[in-house]
């Protein structure tokens, strides 16, 4: 009988030390968009598409430079801030800071992650309606 009751406690242990490290089931792996692919007819559109995808969505554009759009979302519990780096060949969405959805390690909530591939699927969608 202790043995069993011991296994159960050890049992109960390591789900509670496995929860605490995945942030409790709220986290992920950060998710990264990359080398994503620019149709040729887009490549002098991109920016306009890429700002559209990202206004549509509720993030401020806060700062453009060649080949980059910097952006940033923010609500009631959380910030994230992005970067939409491109080429004339393809573009990535990367990760530069947040506050409130417990980024550690790679690890992020993962709201940041749909987030990022809702703007993923919209920049898509819009280079593909434009032809």
């Amino acid at each position: 009988m202790k043995s069993v009751l011991a296994a159960v406690i050890l049992g109960m242990a390591v789900l509670v030390i496995g929860c605490a490290s995945s942030g409790g089931g709220n986290t992920a792996a950060i998710h990264r968009i990359v080398y994503r692919p620019i149709a040729a007819s887009q490549t002098a559109n991109f920016p306009q598409i890429a700002e559209r995808a990202l206004t549509q969505r509720g993030w401020q554009i806060t700062a453009r430079r060649e080949g980059e759009i910097d952006a940033s979302y923010a609500n009631a519990e959380a910030r994230a801030d992005i970067t939409v780096a491109y080429t004339a060949a393809r573009y990535e969405i990367k990760y530069r800071n947040s506050e409130g959805l417990s980024y550690s390690r790679g690890r992020i909530h993962r709201h940041y992650n749909n987030w990022i591939n809702y703007i993923d699927r919209d920049i898509q969608a819009a280079m593909r309606a434009a032809g």
